[in-house]
C-alpha cells in the first residue's frame, strides 16, 4: 500500500498537465499577482454636457422708471411674471411697482393709500405694508412676502397709545392680490412693549417663511424674536429670542447661535446638530448644501453639519439644489455636485458668482453674464448690477437707478 502513494501524486501531476494543455497554456501566461493595471484617469476639468447659449432679448419698462438706492427705493426681484420693484410715495412710505416681464407694461401696483387700505381690511387697523422688509420666496414657489405694521385702534385716530401689531402678507405676484396674513404679535412675548415693531422677512420658499422681528421690551432694552410660518397660511410654527435664523434648507432652518451653526427642524424648531463657530451667508442654502462663513467660506452638508471635504477652497459660493458654484482667483469657474470640485476648461467668468438659475450661473464682473458649469460664457455682457434670474428673465440695475430686464427667446 505505500507504494501506491508515488503513483498517486504523479497521476494528479499528469492531469493537472493535461488540463494546462487542453485550456491553451492559459494558466501558463496569466498576469503575475505583482502586475498592475493601470488606473483610470482622474479628470481635472468638468466633464459634463454644455448648456446652450441663452439669446436675450431686452424688455424696456415703460415709462423708463428709475429705483436708485439712494432715493430708498429697491429693485427686488422676478417672480411670478413680474419684476418687483419699491419706492417712496405719497408721505414718504414705501410702496411697490410690479412690472411685467414680458411685455414692460406695469401690471399692477400698491400705493401708500393701498397699503393703508389693505392693511385695514385685514384687522390690523391703521397701518401699512412694509415693502422694504419683504422678500420673494425661492424655488418653486413664486409668492411675495411683506412684513405688516399696524395697530388696533380704529381709523381716523393718531394710535399713539395703543400696542402696534406686527405681522406678515403673502402677495401673489400676478395681480399683487392678498393670498393670507398672519398676526405675529401674540407670539413675542409678554414683555415685548409693542411700542416700536419691526419686522423683516429673512427667507421664504414653498414650505416656510422666516421672520425677525425687533422689539422693545417693557422693562427696558429690545430684543430680536425670530419667527418660522407655513408658507401656505402664515401660520407660526414656533419662535425664538435664542438664535439668529437666516436660511431655510429643505425641512431644515438653518442659523446661528452662540456663535455655532446650527440647523434647526422646520416644523418644530428642534436643533437636530451644532456645528462649528461662524456666521451664515443669508440664503446660500439648499436641501443638500449650504454655504457658511467660519471665517473663511465653507460648504456644509445640511444633513450633518460637516463641512465638505471638496478638494478646492471655495470663494463666495452659491448654492442650488443640483450644485455649488463659485469663481476662483484664476477666473476659472468652479463647481461641485458630490463629486471633486472641478473648474471649468474655459475661464470666462472672472468676477463673483451671484446666483444659479437651471444650468447657468450668474457672475458679476464689469457687468453681468452666465456662465455655464465648463466656464464658458453663454450670455452677453449685460450692463449694471445682478438683481435676479428667473423662468428665462434676468433683471440689471445701475448706480443711477436704471432698470434693464431682459427675457430670454
Amino acid at each position: 500500500m505505500l507504494k501506491q502513494k508515488p503513483v498517486r501524486m504523479y497521476a494528479v501531476a499528469a492531469i493537472a498537465a493535461a488540463v494546462m494543455l487542453a485550456s491553451g497554456c492559459d494558466a501558463l501566461t496569466s498576469p503575475r499577482p505583482d502586475a498592475t493595471t493601470p488606473a483610470p484617469e482622474t479628470p481635472t476639468t468638468y466633464a459634463g454636457e454644455p448648456a446652450p447659449d441663452l439669446a436675450l432679448s431686452p424688455v424696456e419698462l415703460a415709462g423708463a422708471p428709475s429705483y436708485a438706492e439712494a432715493d430708498r427705493s429697491e429693485v427686488v426681484g422676478l417672480a411670478g411674471g413680474r419684476l418687483l420693484a419699491t419706492r417712496p410715495g405719497p408721505e414718504n412710505i414705501i410702496g411697490v411697482d410690479a412690472w411685467d416681464a414680458g411685455s414692460g407694461e406695469l401690471a399692477w401696483d400698491i400705493t401708500t393709500y393701498k397699503s393703508y387700505q389693505l392693511v385695514l381690511d385685514h384687522g390690523f387697523g391703521r397701518g401699512l405694508l412694509e415693502f422694504a422688509g419683504g422678500a420673494v420666496q425661492r424655488g418653486e414657489a413664486q409668492g411675495y412676502v411683506v412684513p405688516i405694521f399696524g395697530n388696533l385702534c380704529g381709523g381716523g385716530t393718531r394710535c399713539m397709545d395703543d400696542p402696534y401689531r406686527v405681522g406678515i402678507a403673502m402677495l401673489n405676484p400676478a395681480d399683487g392680490a392678498v393670498m393670507w396674513t398672519s398676526d405675529l404679535t401674540d407670539h413675542l412675548g409678554d414683555d415685548v412693549s409693542g411700542i416700536s415693531l419691526h419686522a423683516v422677512v429673512a427667507d421664504a420658499n414653498a414650505d416656510s417663511v422666516i421672520v425677525e422681528v425687533d422689539a422693545q421690551l417693557d422693562e427696558g432694552g429690545d430684543t430680536t424674536v425670530a419667527l418660522v410660518a407655513d408658507a401656505a397660511s402664515g401660520e407660526v410654527r414656533w419662535a425664538t429670542r435664542d438664535a439668529h435664523l437666516v436660511s431655510i434648507a429643505g425641512d431644515a432652518i438653518l442659523g446661528e447661535q452662540d456663535g455655532a451653526l446650527v440647523a434647526f427642524d422646520a416644523a418644530t424648531g428642534a436643533e437636530r446638530w451644532r456645528g462649528g463657530s461662524g456666521t451664515w451667508i443669508p440664503r446660500e442654502a439648499s436641501a443638500g448644501y449650504a454655504a457658511a462663513m467660519d471665517p473663511e467660506a465653507d460648504i456644509v452638508d445640511v444633513a450633518t453639519g460637516e463641512v465638505v471635504a471638496m478638494g478646492r477652497f471655495p470663494v463666495d459660493p452659491v448654492v442650488s439644489d443640483e450644485f455649488v458654484a463659485w469663481v476662483d482667483a484664476t477666473g476659472e469657474t468652479v463647481s461641485y455636485d458630490g463629486n471633486a470640485a472641478l473648474p471649468g476648461e474655459s475661464g470666462d467668468g472672472a468676477g463673483i458668482a451671484e446666483a444659479i438659475d437651471g444650468e447657468y450661473i450668474w457672475i458679476q464682473g464689469e457687468g453681468v453674464l452666465a456662465v455655464d458649469r465648463t466656464g464658458q460664457a453663454r450670455t452677453e455682457t449685460l450692463p449694471g448690477s445682478f438683481v435676479d434670474a428667473r423662468d428665462g428673465a434676468v433683471a440689471t440695475v445701475e448706480e443711477d437707478g436704471t432698470v434693464h430686464l431682459f427675457r430670454a427667446g
